[in-house]
């Protein structure tokens, strides 16, 4: 059951509008106001200051109809600024309105909440489509990356021009790629592959990134004992470097920016909305212009800049992040101060998680094969001469169920395949992960690398729970493939033995 908002105030007039009864508070704010005998006296003249001619309409409306007024009002309070529901009520006598009771509560929470619930459909209204554009974007790129770095393969001797060209062109892409991983953060399809990190290391790389070759002065400022959280790396290195680029974007000629975060302690009913527990929140603040106050409610709106270059994704993928996350994320911004943006993320108590060294994959022992399920045309084509490139011999399926039997025949006629590369996505038929079920549940020992351009979907954040050994994101490059091989190679003897 949900509970009522707080009620700040209640009192009763009669129809000459004249205080007969008020609530503790009433007499209490009357007193503030230099009134300490409110009893029959106006209710106009007591909170003048509060009363305007439309109020004033509202009572005598509630006085003629006999019907129930609302009305929602922003006050200044010693506290702050609130937000106020108004509700008058008529009592009535002998079928008139004799009296009116007002009830005034205070919504401010509420409200704080329904614009944050508005704000989260506003973003979830354009996940699916920018989950599908960067899907296909990246497909695109992966035949276009593929191509490029054949052409400068085939041009690198004698031929400058040529190779200064594709470099551009690689520059370019690789731009490219990156606005795709940030549609792809910011889609529904980005799950955040979390697990225990520091936060130190992150935010000295996300400063390199966003800050390298500016007049911006950065101070870091981390708590010496700051708990490990619980987040996908990657992905808050990429809301830090966003935070970080708009404020170096708002101080073009240089200034100061502060990266700090510390350890803070959710109480119940706290204003963030957080469940009760231990958080860091992570503060980036400017010495900026500010924020006009006209636009601070939409700095989180997808596409939406001030800028008259940029892809206006920064804030609309932090929030992303962040809520994906299960934390918050807010602007504070004043002429006076600049603006600061505050994220929550929770922490752990697990311990980090290393990366050993992975041993030389003893890829003499491993048949030479590769079957590739991959439905783009010109991105089967480009993986299939980075593969032959590396020694192997390939065999490339645009359909799941037929790579499926591909599979299967080859294993059995004494041909298997080494390694599998399955695309997750495929048109008109089962897709990588169904493709790798069907397989393992007849040979557990398959060893395959998962690609898909969905950079964090939950097969890729988590390879080994689906079947996979290693996963390869598109647009890849000839080194990102050869890491991916040489990752899943080197699992081959784990896999056999389990």
């Amino acid at each position: 059951m949900e509970s009522s908002p707080p009620i700040l105030a209640t009192h009763l007039v009669d129809a000459t509008f004249c205080i007969q009864m008020a609530c503790p508070q009433t007499v209490a704010w009357a007193r503030r106001l230099g009134h300490d005998d409110i009893w029959g006296q106006n209710l106009f003249e007591v909170f003048d200051e509060f009363m305007n001619d439309e109020v004033q309409r509202e009572y005598e409306a509630v006085l003629a109809t006999g019907e129930v007024r609302h009305s929602t009002r922003r006050l200044s309070t010693e506290l702050g600024d609130i937000i106020t529901e108004i509700r008058k009520i008529p009592m009535l006598r002998y079928g008139k309105t004799a009296q009116i009771l007002t009830v005034v509560h205070n919504i401010t929470e509420q409200k704080v909440m329904e614009e944050r619930l508005l704000q989260s459909r506003k973003l979830e209204s354009l996940s699916v489509l920018a989950g599908g554009i960067a899907h296909d974007f990246n497909n695109l790129l992966g035949g276009i990356f593929g191509n490029l770095n054949l052409a400068r393969r085939r041009s690198e001797e004698g031929h400058a021009d040529v190779l200064r060209y594709l470099d551009r062109a690689m520059g370019a892409f690789e731009r490219a790629r990156h606005l795709s991983h940030q549609l792809l953060t910011f889609s529904k399809f980005g799950a955040p592959a979390r697990q225990p990190i520091r936060l130190l290391p992150v935010c000295h790389e996300a400063m390199e990134a966003a800050l390298s070759g500016s007049t911006m002065r950065c101070r870091l400022r981390l708590d010496d004992d700051l708990p490990l959280v619980n987040a996908d790396r990657n992905q808050i290195r990429q809301v830090l470097v966003n935070l970080l680029f708009n404020a170096r974007q708002a101080m073009p000629v240089g200034g100061k920016v502060t990266l700090s975060a510390e350890t803070c302690q959710i109480v119940t009913d706290d204003r963030t909305g957080l469940p009760p527990g231990q958080y860091v929140r992570v503060t980036v603040q400017d010495n900026g212009p500010g924020i006009p106050e006209e636009i601070l409610a939409l700095v989180f709106d997808p596409f939406f800049s001030t800028k008259t270059s940029g892809s206006g994704l920064g804030l609309a993928t932090a929030h992303s992040v962040v809520t994906q996350h299960g934390g918050v994320i807010s602007v504070e911004s004043s002429n006076e101060t600049g603006t600061a943006v505050i994220f929550y993320l929770e922490t752990t108590v697990a311990r980090e998680q290393f990366d050993a060294a992975a041993p030389p994959p003893r890829q003499s022992m491993v048949e030479k094969r590769i079957l590739l399920l991959e439905d783009d045309v010109l991105l089967q084509e480009v993986t299939r001469e980075f593969l032959e490139a590396l020694g192997w011999e390939v065999t490339a399926e645009s359909v799941g169920d037929v790579a499926v039997t591909r599979y299967i025949e080859a294993k059995e006629a004494g041909q298997p395949f080494g390694l599998v590369i399955f695309d997750l996505t495929v048109e008109g038929g089962i897709g990588g992960q169904e493709a790798m079920a069907r397989l393992r549940t007849k040979y557990p020992d398959i060893c395959g690398i998962v690609t898909s351009g969905y950079a964090d979907s939950p097969v890729l954040s988590n390879p080994e729970k689906f079947g996979f050994c290693a996963r390869l994101v598109k647009p890849y490059q000839p080194h990102e493939l050869r890491a991916a091989l040489h990752e899943a190679l080197s699992k081959i003897d784990t896999i056999k033995a389990s």
